[in-house]
């Protein structure tokens, strides 16, 4: 009797092999989330950003009790980002909540940045991201300052009161 023992598979076979099995949901979702990463370094290496740090810390343990008290299972996570501004700015980049450091120092108490940052979550729950016209700019001749004074963060009026009505349930549920 004959048997064929199956070679072994090897790390970039067994690597190619996983990627080939992954759903199309999946590998949208891993497109989403380097657009969105590439974004945010943009902003990050142009100073706009803040490097990771202990604010975006606190403001994702806020976001993570909205998800929590609401039983949210949003995939990716939300991630929650410090832009260096002093203007009253807030605004996400697919699942990265971003508040500058002028509206974060204006806030009173936990309760005013939960109804700030529940905005932003009714916002990535009720639009759908939109990384990828910006995603992957540094392939292009195109400087991160010229791309971030073409990004739009305006939404129909329909879909800003859907997002209102959402971070009001939120905030209903929340601590």
């Amino acid at each position: 009797m004959l048997t064929y023992d199956r070679p072994p598979v090897s790390a970039p076979l067994n690597q190619e092999l996983q990627e080939q099995e992954r759903s199309p949901l999946e590998a949208e979702r891993e497109w989403r989330s380097q657009a969105e990463n590439t974004v945010i370094d943009s902003l990050e290496r142009v100073g706009l950003l803040a490097p990771p740090g202990a604010a975006d810390k606190v403001l994702g343990t806020v976001v993570n009790n909205l998800e929590v008290t609401n039983n949210l299972d949003i995939e990716p996570d939300v991630r929650c980002r410090v832009m260096l501004t002093a203007t009253l700015e807030m605004f996400s980049i697919g699942h990265t909540i971003v508040l500058s450091r002028g509206l974060i120092d204006v806030l009173p108490d936990e309760a005013s940045l939960a109804t700030m940052l529940a905005q932003e979550l009714a916002d990535i729950i009720v639009t759908k991201t939109s990384t990828d016209q910006w995603g992957f700019n540094d392939t292009t001749v195109v400087s991160s300052a010229d791309a971030l004074s073409h990004f739009s963060f305006r939404e129909s009026p329909e879909r800003v009161q859907q997002a209102y009505q959402k971070a009001l349930e939120l905030l209903k549920n929340s601590p």
